[in-house]
């Protein structure tokens, strides 16, 4: 999950407990795993620096073959 940039802390945190309350319902996080989608919970920072990891790791690739939007 992720909200605009400027979004209050407040909001943030609050976003953040419910999300992590609910993916630790055992049968959701089931249900999910059998889709093949990986369930993690965590702090808004560590989304934050994996998101950014991602972006950088998947532009690099992109450059790399030249690879272009149509």
């Amino acid at each position: 999950m992720v909200a605009p940039q400027k979004t209050p802390r407040a909001i943030v945190t609050q976003l953040n407990d419910a999300l992590r309350k609910t993916l630790a319902v055992p049968d959701l996080g089931r249900r999910f795993n059998e889709r093949g989608i990986d369930v993690t919970g965590g702090t808004p920072e560590a989304a934050t620096d994996f998101l950014k990891k991602e972006n950088e790791r998947w532009a690099k690739l992109v450059k790399e073959r030249g690879m272009r939007a149509e």
